[in-house]
Formats: C-alpha cells, structure tokens, sequence
C-alpha cells in the first residue's frame, strides 16, 4: 500500500488534493496498524529452582483444592443429570395424567347426559302416570 502510494507520488500527481489524500491514507495506515507489545514478565515464569518451597507448597495445596472442587462438580453433573431424566419421566407421566383425565370427563358428560335422560324420562313417565290417574 505504502509503495503504491509512493509511486503516485513521484509519477507527476502534482494536485494538492491527491496529495492530501494520499497523506490522509498514510495516517490513517499508521493510525490502524498494529504494534507489537511484549508481555511483561509474570513472577511465575522463573525455572522451579528459583521457586521456593512455601511457593511450591501453596500450588499443591491450590491444586488439591481444585481436584476436590474437580471432584465435586463431577457429582453434581451426575446428579443434574439424574435430575434431568426424572424430570423427562414425570413430563411422560404427567401427558399420560392429562389424557386419562380427558378421557375420563368425556365419560362423565356421556354419564351426565344419561342420567339427565334418565331424569327426564322418569319425570314423563311421573307425569304419564299422574294423567291416567286422574
């Protein structure tokens, strides 16, 4: 980018305003570029000779403490995921629940209606019989 821009320059692009933008381009590459930072140096980083005991001492004590969390994250996924099977049977149960209970109040309103029938029927053969006794 930079070599093309400096060809322009020297081929006779003699308007100020290419030569403006043409240093507007430059600024901006300089501007967006990226730069290289170095990572400062971590207190860690030195050769296990140099590290002292109570150093080394704490990261097996950290590290333990990690298995044992390790440990105990490792049961809880076994039990979230005994958790979550129970949760899939109940769901089952539950639909199976909800349509035995469609099914029965579909016979309760046939029954409903029977004996609304059957109501009405004694209450016409009440009234038939009333009729022929007077």
């Amino acid at each position: 980018m930079i070599k093309s821009m400096v060809q322009r320059i020297q081929h006779g692009n003699k308007k100020r305003a290419d030569e403006m933008k043409i240093y507007q381009e430059l600024r901006n590459f300089k501007d967006t570029k990226e730069s290289y930072v170095a990572p400062e140096p971590h207190p860690d980083w030195y050769p296990r000779e140099r590290r002292s005991k109570r150093d080394t001492d704490w990261e097996r004590s950290m590290q333990h403490k990690l298995n044992i969390w390790i440990g105990d994250l490792e049961k809880l996924k076994g039990e979230q995921i005994g958790r979550k099977s129970k949760v899939r049977r109940l769901k089952a149960e539950l639909v199976h629940v909800r349509k035995n209970i469609c099914y029965l109040n579909k016979k309760l309103e046939n029954v409903d209606s029977k004996i609304l029938k059957a109501y009405k029927s004694a209450k016409e053969l009440g009234d038939q019989n009333k009729a022929l006794v007077s």
